[in-house]
């Protein structure tokens, strides 16, 4: 949820920005900040890039790059505060217990799915066929930034498909420029998904039980029809049972506010 969070925020501070007003926008950005840290990123490459058709001062990007930024590390002093000045709380899990090699597959294969399988191709394809239209956009530079920049955080730790959620949407922002029946081909993709995927590879899993880790030891090409992300998700939340007992101990600590490591 912090990643809706931080989208929603940041995209009113997108949007006031493009009204000029600078007050709501760095307000915005920096609420946004405070909801997920890594938006600095993209709340700071926004402030940069982004183009007025009468453009910004440098001066005014910097004030507004300082001021956004110290907002969003307001969200941060108490925990700050509480692990005694340190930063041992800026953590990541990374999933590498398999190696690099294994990291960039998982950001290919899960990116991939994201996006969608058979969506993902036909876009691209959509894009370079209208790239001149695309040359155009005044902000076209902010646009693929923002798209590169969410793709390298996913890359350094490719886990829940929602830390992609900026760059889908701005990426499908860009095929608006499509025709319409080419928009209504790759959204009935996407919607099949959610009930129908194609799978090109076979998985064998080390384990196979509800609450042990996934970690996939061997794949195979082999194409088969599988359930679709909604059913995925539906039978996800069985999971749940699987962290009672991490909090079941925990009480004090949450009914006091305590960090929780």
């Amino acid at each position: 949820m912090d990643y809706a969070w931080a989208l929603l925020f940041f995209s009113l501070g997108l949007h006031f920005l493009k009204r000029k007003d600078y007050l709501f926008s760095t307000l915005f950005f920096g609420i946004s900040i405070g909801a997920r840290p890594n938006y600095i990123i993209f709340c700071l490459i926004t402030i940069l890039f982004f183009k007025h058709e009468m453009p910004i001062s440098r001066y005014h990007k910097f004030s507004m790059a300082i001021i956004t930024t110290f907002i969003g590390a307001l969200f941060y002093v108490p925990i700050w505060f509480n692990s005694g000045f340190g930063l041992d709380w800026v953590t990541a899990v990374r999933p590498i217990n398999q190696g690099y090699l294994y990291l960039v597959a998982r950001f290919f294969g899960k990116t991939w799915m994201a996006f969608g399988l058979l969506a993902l191709p036909l876009s691209i394809y959509l894009l370079l066929k209208s790239i001149n239209k695309l040359h155009n956009l005044r902000n076209l530079k902010l646009l693929t930034i923002l798209i590169f920049s969410n793709l390298l955080i996913y890359l350094y730790i490719p886990a829940d498909r929602s830390y992609l959620q900026l760059s889908l949407i701005l990426f499908f922002l860009l095929l608006t420029h499509s025709s319409l029946r080419h928009l209504v081909v790759v959204a009935l993709l996407n919607v099949v998904s959610w009930f129908i995927l194609v799978n090109p590879l076979s998985y064998t899993f080390q384990s196979d039980e509800l609450c042990d880790p996934i970690e996939v030891v061997a794949a195979k090409f082999e194409p088969s029809l599988g359930k679709g992300e909604l059913y995925i998700f539906l039978e996800g939340q069985k999971k749940s049972i699987c962290y009672q007992d991490l909090i079941k101990d925990r009480k004090n600590e949450l009914n006091f506010g305590l960090k929780l490591k």
